[in-house]
């Protein structure tokens, strides 16, 4: 597990993963995201909605010192609602170390998603430690937005 910088993307998949291949990235398998809402059945302070997501991914037990992107397609039901991208380098744990590498990459591979920071590369300028939470949460805010997409 690395820090990691999770976006929409107007591309499709196959064009970003064209755009990866091009830089001599390698197709090496698939992931998945789920995330699921659950409601009570009757609005209620006493239970409150909850979410609950997984990546395929986590919990992981090898680290490695590569970058890893994934790119998927985000469905809701048989509909499309986008492209995801999540890149990932795997080299530490810790935000401030990473985040200049990865803000880089993103700006000359990306570069119109790159002033969409995630919340975690601005407000962190201590050595902290990224967590898989930190990745669900960049899910959980694109996943509520293409939601309202029609």
């Amino acid at each position: 597990m690395g820090v990691t910088w999770v976006f929409e993307a107007e591309q499709t998949a196959k064009s970003v993963e064209r755009i990866l291949e091009s830089l001599g990235a390698e197709l090496t398998g698939q992931y998945s995201i789920d995330v699921t809402p659950y409601n009570p059945p009757v609005p209620s302070t006493e239970y409150p909605p909850n979410i609950v997501m997984h990546h395929s991914k986590c919990p992981q037990s090898t680290f490695s010192i590569y970058w890893t992107a994934r790119v998927g397609t985000a469905v809701q039901g048989t509909t499309v609602k986008g492209t995801i991208v999540e890149i990932e380098y795997d080299a530490s744990l810790i935000v401030v170390q990473c985040r200049d590498m990865i803000v880089e990459f993103i700006k000359n591979t990306f570069n119109k998603y790159y002033d969409n920071q995630p919340e975690i590369f601005i407000i962190t300028e201590k050595p902290e430690k990224y967590t898989p939470l930190d990745t669900m949460w960049q899910y959980l805010l694109i996943a509520a937005k293409l939601r309202k997409k029609t």
